[in-house]
């Protein structure tokens, strides 16, 4: 049991970073598809919608990261000289 505590007390500390993850039109497409299989084994369909949700996700990350920069320069090109 306590190795099983040591264990997940040790992932907690180490810090997982994601990767940017870049799709091409038909391999979101292929994802999707496999995404809404009805026929398609369920761990591809799981599989499918994690790396769809992390592609999305990571857009929206970078949208937002740009938004914040122009709002940063833009803060600062306006901030009165002392």
């Amino acid at each position: 049991m306590w190795s099983v505590l040591h264990w997940l007390s040790c992932e907690a500390d180490a810090m997982r970073v994601a990767v940017p993850i870049t799709l091409t039109k038909d391999e979101r497409r292929e994802l999707q598809k496999f995404a809404r299989g009805r026929s398609t084994p369920a761990r591809l369909v799981l599989r499918a919608k994690i790396v769809l949700r992390a592609f999305i996700w990571t857009a929206k990350a970078s949208d937002i990261l740009a938004q914040v920069s122009r709002a940063k320069a833009a803060l600062s090109d306006k901030s009165p000289s002392v």
